[in-house]
Order: C-alpha cells, then sequence, then structure tokens
C-alpha cells in the first residue's frame, strides 16, 4: 500500500459512487447528453426573456402562485 493515495471501496456499493458535478457543468452535460435546457435565473438578460421563458413555463406547469406575479384582473 502506497502511502497518500486514497484507498478503494471496501463495500461493493462504493463502485456506485459518482463524481459530483456542480449544477452548471450537470445542466451542460444533460444539455449534449439529452436535449434538456437548465435556464438559471442568472442567465436570462433582460425583461423580454424573463417574460418569454415564465410564459413557457405558465403554460407547460400552470401558473405559479408564489410568484408573486400572477396576473391581474
Amino acid at each position: 500500500m502506497s502511502l497518500g493515495r486514497p484507498r478503494g471501496p471496501k463495500c461493493a456499493l462504493g463502485r456506485l459512487h459518482t463524481t459530483r458535478l456542480g449544477a452548471r457543468d450537470a445542466a451542460r452535460a444533460g444539455y449534449h447528453d439529452t436535449g434538456v435546457v437548465v435556464i438559471f435565473p442568472d442567465m436570462l438578460k433582460d425583461d423580454f426573456e424573463r417574460q418569454f421563458v415564465e410564459s413557457i413555463a405558465n403554460r407547460e406547469y400552470g401558473v405559479n402562485p408564489s410568484a408573486g406575479r400572477g396576473k391581474e384582473k
């Protein structure tokens, strides 16, 4: 056994351990692997982009009552 080197897992389940990716790296990999797009709020540069994404989300998932920006009558 060499010193300073991590030991392998003692449990057979240890081989299922994966490396931890950052959220943006995982989103990028997901897009390339499956075509699923993840949009983080800081990616939206102006009100037009925010409204565009919010409109799609409202159409697909319904209006978010906790958003506080529901349509006023």
